[in-house]
C-alpha cells in the first residue's frame, strides 16, 4: 500500500491523522504522515489492517443495503460524538464509531429516501434494521 492509498483509505473511515495513528497505528501522528507522505514505507501489518478494515465496511454496507430494498427504513442516527455513540453502544471502541459514521454517510448518499438525524432513536432490539450491524461488531472484528 502506498502513501495515497493509506490516506484515502483513512478519509473514507473518517479518521483524522492523529484517530488513524493512535488507534490503528500505534504510533505518533508524524509518522502516520511520513506513511502519507511517501517518506516512510507503509508497514505491512498497517496496510493489512486498513484494507481489512474497508473489506469489513464493504461487506457490512452491501448487507444494509439489501435490508434496505426489505425494510422501510427513513432515517439512521447520526452520532457527533464517540460520547453519544457510547451511549447507544456501550462496549464499542472508537473505530467502530467511525466505522459506523462513514457506513452511515454512505448509505445517506445513495439512498434517497433515508435521512440522517441525532435525534432519532435508537431502538434497543438487536433485530431492527442496522443496529443490528453493529450490535454484534467487536474489536475482535478489527483484529487482523
Amino acid at each position: 500500500m502506498n502513501g495515497c492509498e493509506l490516506q484515502s483509505i483513512r478519509k473514507t473511515l473518517m479518521l483524522n491523522v492523529a484517530e488513524a495513528a493512535e488507534l490503528l497505528g500505534e504510533v505518533s501522528k508524524r509518522s502516520w504522515q511520513y506513511w502519507e507522505a511517501g517518506r516512510s514505507k507503509v508497514p505491512v501489518n498497517v496496510s493489512l489492517k486498513m484494507k481489512n478494515l474497508m473489506i469489513l465496511r464493504d461487506q457490512t454496507i452491501s448487507k444494509i443495503e439489501s435490508d434496505c430494498l426489505e425494510n422501510k427504513v427513513e432515517e439512521i442516527k447520526w452520532y457527533k460524538t464517540y460520547q453519544e455513540f457510547k451511549n447507544d453502544y456501550p462496549s464499542k471502541s472508537e473505530v467502530i464509531w467511525k466505522m459506523h459514521q462513514s457506513i452511515s454517510s454512505f448509505i445517506f448518499s445513495r439512498k434517497e429516501n433515508i435521512s440522517l438525524n441525532e435525534k432519532a432513536d435508537k431502538d434497543n432490539d438487536i433485530n431492527v434494521f442496522f443496529y443490528k450491524y453493529f450490535y454484534n461488531l467487536t474489536d475482535s472484528n478489527l483484529d487482523f
